[in-house]
């Protein structure tokens, strides 16, 4: 794949490992005990299972855009339909469960990115899963593709491409920025996008990347360098 040498216009994020870290969490061990408390016969591996098909699955092709609407189609996975004021309590529990928080890099780094560049957001993560705690990164953030937005989950090409409709440039004019070769690099290259790897200490590696950080302060001045004379 030969990536085409244009001008930087825009850049896309990757959400976590890159903008954002688990500052808590709670197992599904202890998230399946509320369940049975509840009344409902569930085990922490059939809810990861179940978790995991409605984050990745179910809520892009249905668009479960409120925490609601995910969780009851996390319950009807599990084959129940609880009453209301149950899912109320679960969703408000699993919110509880996760706290997400940003590195402490990302929102002086995405603001002078912003200063130059137009910005994306791109992950399958539900938008009221971030939205509060990133809330000072994201004012920096033109656009948020999540997976309900984009209809796919991540890597899927569908995502990045939506990224670059709504940014209004070509893959040529746009860098992804992530931590995960998988899912920030391989497909974002084989579309002609450049990547930038950001590797906080993990010893990850990658030959497709036009350059590696070790933190996002020094993104700037990379991109600066990236562009051509």
């Amino acid at each position: 794949m030969v990536v085409s040498w244009l001008a930087i216009r825009a850049v896309i994020f990757d959400l976590m490992g890159t903008l954002a870290y688990r500052k808590r969490r709670v197992g599904f061990k202890r998230l399946s005990e509320l369940l049975r408390n509840m009344g409902y016969d569930v085990y922490h591996q059939e809810l990861e299972a179940a978790y995991r098909y409605v984050l990745f699955i179910d809520y892009p092709k249905l668009r479960l855009e409120s925490p609601e609407v995910f969780y009851r189609q996390l319950m009807l996975r599990l084959g129940y339909q609880p009453p209301s004021r149950h899912i109320e309590v679960i969703a408000e529990r699993f919110e509880e469960a996760e706290e997400l928080a940003p590195y402490p890099d990302a929102e002086e780094a995405v603001g002078q990115v912003h200063l130059r560049y137009k910005t994306a957001l791109a992950t399958t993560i539900p938008r009221f899963r971030f939205q509060k705690p990133l809330s000072r990164v994201l004012r920096y953030i033109d656009h948020v593709v999540n997976g309900a937005e984009a209809g796919v989950a991540k890597p899927n090409p569908k995502m990045f491409l939506e990224c670059l409709r709504r940014l209004g440039v070509s893959p040529g004019e746009a860098v992804m920025v992530g931590d995960s070769p998988d899912l920030d690099v391989d497909v974002p290259y084989s579309l002609g996008i450049k990547c930038i790897l950001l590797d906080r200490g993990q010893g990850v590696v990658c030959a497709k990347v036009e350059a590696a950080i070790a933190s996002l302060k020094e993104l700037p001045h990379v991109l600066a360098q990236l562009q051509p004379s």
